[in-house]
């Protein structure tokens, strides 16, 4: 597939994608399974988006090159398209979205998650608070168009959803607990689980979101607010003092 070399001629006016992947996916979804000719901010609140998202879905639209200034919709029968024909034409909207950074990285992954962390601030002059998103949404598209990324960001299969209660973890001594998550796995190797400030588990499913997020760091900002939560509604001096009445084991 061939793009008009017109398109997106102008995408490098617009932030890059910086949208989380359920709603990236979402919005994939949705135009892979319908025919549009124009989006509004009104048309995509009455499907179900906040008005700022909505905001954000026509900014990456437009910065993808699948809408133009009007808001009229193109080139979005790429979409549509299954197996190699799809990814062939993906990767054409990839490549030339992100023209500005491939014009100064030709082999993606070859450079760290941190060295393009970097680029993305560099390149595209955002803000450490829009970079991380910013970023986990381009591996995620260069996966989808099969362009090679990072070793490290690689997602796994998807995992088994977790069936039945979730088992509650003790700690000896919960004041040894650090904000820097310590990550552990199940013995089926399904799960990754931190323990957090507080005596608090944090137990995640592996999937190709949750895999996408932590390899690209997204995770550790997370875990820290869970922590300072923790530490702020006095949570871990409610758990050491269980741990004294218990006998070192917090209930």
């Amino acid at each position: 597939m061939t793009m008009d070399p017109n398109t997106n001629k102008e995408a490098q006016d617009y932030t890059p994608p910086y949208l989380s992947l359920p709603r990236i996916e979402k919005l994939f979804e949705l135009l892979s399974s319908r025919s549009f000719t124009q989006l509004t901010v009104d048309d995509l609140v009455n499907r179900g988006y906040s008005k700022n998202d909505a905001f954000l879905v026509l900014n990456t639209l437009k910065f993808l090159g699948f809408m133009d200034e009007k808001e009229k919709m193109q080139n979005i029968n790429v979409l549509a398209l299954r197996g190699e024909a799809r990814t062939s034409g993906l990767k054409e909207v990839v490549k030339k979205a992100y023209e500005k950074l491939f014009s100064r990285v030709n082999d993606v992954s070859a450079l760290s998650k941190v060295d393009l962390y970097n680029e993305f601030i560099a390149e595209y002059h955002l803000s450490p608070r829009l970079a991380q998103p910013a970023l986990t949404a381009f591996l995620w598209l260069c996966k989808e168009s099969g362009i090679d990324i990072p070793t490290a960001a690689i997602t796994k299969p998807r995992g088994k959803a977790v069936k039945g209660p979730i088992q509650r973890a003790t700690k000896e001594n919960p004041t040894q607990a650090s904000k820097k998550p310590m990550v552990s796995n199940f013995s089926d190797a399904e799960y990754h689980t931190y323990n957090l400030a507080g005596g608090v588990i944090l137990i995640i499913p592996k999937n190709n979101q949750t895999d996408l997020i932590i390899a690209t760091g997204g995770l550790t900002q997370i875990t820290e607010k869970i922590s300072d939560f923790a530490e702020a509604t006095g949570l871990v001096e409610k758990v050491e003092a269980e741990t004294k009445n218990t006998g070192g084991v917090a209930e």
